[in-house]
């Protein structure tokens, strides 16, 4: 059994709305981990697809760039695929207790997300859900997706999303001095929600090593080693409150030394929590 888990933030937020972070997980019954990611798309072929034209009508499952229509256009509503492939495969999670979200608000309960700032401009009016399908449809295209998870030994076992209110993410930004940190703070909260839902049934170690290497393969090093660098800097403070004066070592990548805007953004991470550079080895 593997439990495959995706990680992702929208990338407006909070421009128009919340900073969400969300994360999908899967469990493939016989999936071997020794193997690799196993592709969901080979395996949920006959109900999901990556393109939004589609000769079967199976739902479209991708990048929201990629999927998003015009706002120009005259025929189709521009998140017509997107709410599609997000409600059908959500009420899909829920199995034989299969509903859709009559509005965002439930949309952000089933998601874990109705923490919001009812201050915000986006929480003033209810969205009535669907925008852009009709809701027996959805229906249909959540039974399709369902019948194929079982045919596969495939099941999504949770769709959660980390939503950031502006004035929330403010502060934090305020806080660390990096947008990036926020970001990589709230993935990993997700990491660690389903490190703690699955702790035993996956023989794969969340590691230092093995979170290193895949943000180094995301391109998400940067942000890995400045969220490090703020929680060093934060813990410090708290060592000389209480009488303590350490200092600790980080490691850096090769990419991350090299980097000549490095340099400033430590000198400006110790200068936002008040400590000196020479606190930190590299």
């Amino acid at each position: 059994m593997l439990v495959y888990a995706g990680i992702d933030e929208a990338g407006y937020g909070p421009l128009l709305g919340p900073l969400c972070v969300g994360c999908s997980v899967f469990i493939v019954n016989d999936a071997d981990p020794a193997a690799g990611a196993p592709n969901l798309w080979r395996l949920l072929d006959g109900a999901v697809c990556r393109s939004r034209r589609d000769a079967k009508n199976r739902i479209a499952i991708e990048d929201s760039k990629k999927l998003k229509g015009s706002n120009a256009s005259a025929t189709s509503h521009p998140l017509k695929h997107l709410e599609r492939g997000v409600l059908a495969m959500l009420s899909a999670s829920h199995g034989a207790a299969a509903r859709l979200p009559a509005s965002d608000d439930e949309l952000f309960s089933m998601l874990n997300a109705a923490d919001q700032d009812d201050a915000s401009p986006w929480c003033d009016v209810r969205c009535e859900l669907p925008v852009a399908q009709v809701a027996d449809e959805l229906a249909i295209a959540s039974g399709r997706i369902q019948r194929a998870m079982e045919r596969a030994g495939v099941s999504c076992s949770m769709i959660r999303c980390e939503a950031i209110d502006a004035a929330a993410f403010n502060a934090q930004v305020a806080r660390t001095n990096n947008k990036a940190t926020v970001n990589f703070g709230a993935a990993m909260r997700l990491v660690e929600i389903i490190r703690r839902r699955w702790p035993r049934e996956h023989p794969l170690q969340v590691t230092p090593t093995l979170i290193a290497s895949i943000c180094d393969d995301r391109g998400m090093i940067g942000q890995l080693t400045q969220f490090v660098i703020n929680t060093v800097l934060r813990q410090q403070t708290i060592w000389l409150e209480r009488g303590l004066d350490l200092s600790i070592g980080i490691n850096l990548s090769a990419k991350t030394a090299n980097d000549p805007g490095f340099a400033a953004q430590v000198a400006q991470s110790c200068e936002t929590w008040g400590l000196s550079p020479t606190r930190l080895l590299f």
